[in-house]
């Protein structure tokens, strides 16, 4: 039903089953030809899976973490034995949901994470959003003289290496005599 789920979307929608299991494929093919027809938006249904629905079966589930991490999904549902150490190991997810008993209609209505999640892959860089996107937060760099004394050369080589000569100055006249404000 995660599949369904996902592609009753709309005719874009991607669902990916990625499973080390050729029987559970027969299984989902089997379930999808017979609960397509009795469902309400049949023809996204279709639609969506005919140009965005695919099943890859892989050799362990080592290789399929790794698939899984490389699509980075919006949704992923772990449904395996071991399903915690295995979501453990999804690092690129909008969304991970574990085990059989957490279908991903769980965190759209009602298990309180948001519901905005990355899609398109940006899963790879970007978090579901929340509370950090609505605060405002500052850096505060505080070094002491010896310790800009100690990092000085460094800074310079960086600064100066990218042409930035004012850069390196300010970080010179800090460390090669006193500086006091």
């Amino acid at each position: 039903w995660e599949i369904l789920a996902q592609a009753e979307h709309d005719e874009l929608a991607k669902s990916i089953l990625v499973t080390d299991s050729s029987n559970l494929i027969e299984k989902i093919q089997t379930t999808l030809a017979e609960e397509i027809p009795k469902l309400e938006r049949r023809g996204i249904l279709k639609a969506s899976l005919k140009t965005s629905g695919r099943i890859i079966l892989v050799n362990s589930l080592e290789e399929g973490i790794k698939i899984v991490n490389k699509l980075a999904p919006e949704h992923v549902s772990v449904q395996t034995q071991n399903a915690e150490e295995v979501a453990g190991n999804i690092y690129n997810g909008g969304a991970v949901f574990v085990g059989s008993f957490s279908p991903v209609a769980l965190g759209d209505y009602w298990a309180g994470p948001s519901h905005v999640l990355p899609t398109s892959r940006t899963a790879r860089f970007a978090s579901p959003l929340g509370v950090y996107e609505f605060l405002k937060r500052s850096s505060w760099i505080q070094y002491s003289e010896s310790k800009i004394r100690r990092e000085a050369e460094k800074i310079e080589i960086l600064a100066e290496a990218e042409g930035l000569t004012a850069h390196a100055g300010s970080i010179k006249i800090r460390s090669r005599r006193s500086f006091h404000q």
